[in-house]
Parts: structure tokens; C-alpha cells; sequence
């Protein structure tokens, strides 16, 4: 590891000039050293701190969740006659245009058939749009619940905070992004979404 370290500090003292030159060709030095540079020391800051993070409410969210999502799985089985893995785009596909004989959206290559996403179901909804609503607000709840809810515990460290990494030079449009975990994935177009920002726990 020491060696690895002293490795990539000589890589850093080597290629500076060459950096610094190519700044100045671009006429971005100016940038570099008034804003991005001085922004690092900020963003390792925000990153050893980290983010608090109310556990019991995040775990209450997630249990909320859960129990929403076996609601509609057995919504879904009730309205399609039978049990069935809801997950399961060979069996949704059966069910939709095999046993209920809808019209069916775009057929796909990658799918060999019939397509299942969103957009697909949304042209078919009015022919059994109890099932498709069901279909739809289950997939949004389970995107929530393990995407954000489980995997927002799984990001909690010993300290109760969330310790992101945030990027300065990914983003194209130049913003920051962060990930382990994206904090910037978090929805805020729905209600159901908006909750997650409440886990947060900003200090006064």
C-alpha cells in the first residue's frame, strides 16, 4: 500500500505541468484554481462528516412499503384469477395478452414479444386499468422500497450517517453526482417519493 501510494503521488507531480498547460490552452485556470480546486476540500469534508440519517423512521418507510407491496401482489393475483410472480415478464405477458387478450403495446426483439414496460402498459391501461394501475403502483413501491428504503439502511455506517462520495467531474452537465449510495437518485415527483427527504436528519 506504500508503495502504491508513493507510486501515484510521483504520477501527480509528474503530469502537473502537462495539466497546468493544458488548463491554460483551454483558458480554464482561472476555474480550476478559483473554484474547483478550493470545491475538494469541501466535498472531502462532506463526505467524512457525512449525512445524519433518522434509522427508526427509514426502517418504519421501508416496512410501510413492504407491507403496500404485498397488498398489490395480492390485488394482482385476485384480478388475474390466479397466483402468479408478478415479477416475472413471461408470466405478466401471459396473463395480459395470452388469458386477458389485450391488444398488446410494441412487440421487441429484446423480449421476443410483447413489452411489459412502462410505456407499453400505459397504451394498453384502458382495457383492464384495474389491473395495469395495480401493476404500475406496485413496481414504483418496490423500485422505492428497495432501491431507496433497503438500500438507504444499507449505506448507514456505525455512526448513524451516510458517508456518500461525492464527484465533481462524472456529471456531462457539470453538476455534482454522488454514489455509495446516489443520494441524487432520491424521487421528489411524487408524494410516496417526497417521504425519503424526511429520513434526513439536517442538524438546526
Amino acid at each position: 500500500l506504500e508503495y502504491a501510494a508513493a507510486c501515484e503521488a510521483l504520477v501527480a507531480v509528474l503530469v502537473r505541468p502537462v495539466l497546468e498547460r493544458e488548463l491554460q490552452n483551454v483558458q480554464l485556470s482561472q476555474l480550476y484554481f478559483s473554484t474547483e480546486l478550493p470545491l475538494v476540500r469541501v466535498l472531502a469534508k462532506m463526505e467524512h462528516v457525512g449525512i445524519a440519517v433518522d434509522h427508526d423512521a427509514l426502517r418504519a418507510l421501508e416496512q410501510s412499503l413492504g407491507t403496500r407491496s404485498s397488498e398489490l401482489i395480492k390485488q394482482l393475483h385476485a384480478l388475474a384469477g390466479r397466483e402468479f410472480n408478478v415479477n416475472s415478464t413471461k408470466q405478466l405477458k401471459e396473463i395480459l395478452f395470452e388469458e386477458r387478450g389485450l391488444t398488446g403495446g410494441r412487440k421487441t426483439k429484446a423480449t421476443k414479444g410483447y413489452s411489459t414496460d412502462a410505456a407499453s402498459l400505459e397504451k394498453i391501461r384502458d382495457e383492464w386499468p384495474e389491473f395495469i394501475d395495480a401493476l404500475m403502483e406496485y413496481r414504483e413501491v418496490e423500485k422505492l422500497r428497495a432501491t431507496y428504503a433497503t438500500g438507504l439502511l444499507h449505506s448507514i455506517a456505525k455512526d448513524g450517517r451516510i458517508h456518500a462520495s461525492f464527484n465533481q467531474t462524472v456529471a456531462r452537465t457539470g453538476r455534482l453526482s454522488s454514489d455509495q449510495p446516489n443520494l441524487h437518485n432520491i424521487p421528489i415527483r411524487n408524494e410516496s417519493g417526497k417521504v425519503f427527504r424526511e429520513v434526513f436528519d439536517p442538524p438546526p
